[in-house]
């Protein structure tokens, strides 16, 4: 079985089997997929809003440097380099975070605002901080 397998596969002519991309080059591709597909969503649906609205057309420049840093991380030494930012941008909203959250519990004991107000702002934390641990 061993020794004849080789010679049966070149025989029937057997094509090898692309690897399969990486994790992290398949995230990449995703992202590169929805975004545009985003892209795509926005200025069909909200053209005139994003002439108007400043904060609406951020939405999609955040979305067009997202894809466009996905796409340069296609090379290895852009993905390396976009590795390390991501982490580092991490590593700050973690901490901005934390600094929230301590003046946030000031602001709790000051007794200043009322306790539903205070759960709601701790409970948007807790999202991001959720999100942000993910990656």
């Amino acid at each position: 079985q061993g020794l004849t397998l080789p010679l049966l596969i070149k025989l029937i002519k057997i094509e090898e089997v692309d690897e399969q991309a990486s994790m992290e080059e398949q995230i990449d591709e995703i992202r590169v997929r929805l975004g545009k597909e985003s892209i795509a969503y926005l200025d069909k649906h909200y053209a005139k809003e994003m002439l108007e609205h400043e904060t609406i057309a951020r939405v999609k420049e955040q979305i067009i440097r997202s894809v466009n840093a996905s796409e340069r991380a296609k090379e290895e030494d852009t993905r390396a380099q976009l590795s390390a930012v991501r982490g580092l941008y991490n590593k700050i909203m973690l901490e901005l975070l934390a600094l929230r959250r301590d003046g946030l519990y000031k602001i709790k004991e000051s007794k200043a605002f009322d306790s539903d107000v205070i759960k709601e702002i701790e409970y948007s934390l807790d999202l991001e901080e959720s999100r942000l641990s993910r990656k």
